[in-house]
């Protein structure tokens, strides 16, 4: 059974407003827990802009970001690389390989969704909001 997470829209839509950037697209989403109209799946679905996310350049698109939790560094390396900024929803676990790299790219001080059921979908975590970027 697939386990589709995402985050209450209203959080959603509070961090994208203290954080002053709205993505375009959401870069790891299904139909079902989208929080933007343009969104990509990891396989075909027929109402997603692209199939999978890591195919594409993310140069010049303004993304929101809410991978599973083991694509997290390769998420922040491709960010690195294409020079992205956009919004990455990642949990705030410092003692993970990626966090100090993560922490390094911080454009704007993080967004935090404390450990409410209400705003989470699937499971309580508590995530970090983050915008990122590489200038």
């Amino acid at each position: 059974m697939e386990h589709e997470w995402m985050l209450d829209e209203k959080v959603v839509k509070m961090a994208i407003k203290e954080l002053r950037f709205e993505p375009e697209y959401d870069l790891f989403a299904t139909r079902t827990n989208r929080q933007f109209e343009k969104y990509i799946y990891w396989k075909p679905e027929p109402e997603s802009f692209a199939i999978d996310a890591f195919s594409l350049s993310w140069t010049n698109m303004k993304c929101y970001c809410f991978p599973p939790f083991s694509v997290l560094p390769a998420v922040l390396q491709k960010m690195t690389v294409e020079k992205v900024t956009g919004i990455v929803v990642l949990p705030n676990w410092p003692t993970q390989h990626y966090y100090s790299t993560a922490m390094t790219m911080l454009i704007a001080q993080p967004s935090n969704v404390h450990k409410r059921k209400k705003h989470c979908c699937r499971y309580q975590i508590q995530n970090r909001f983050t915008r990122f970027g590489t200038s």
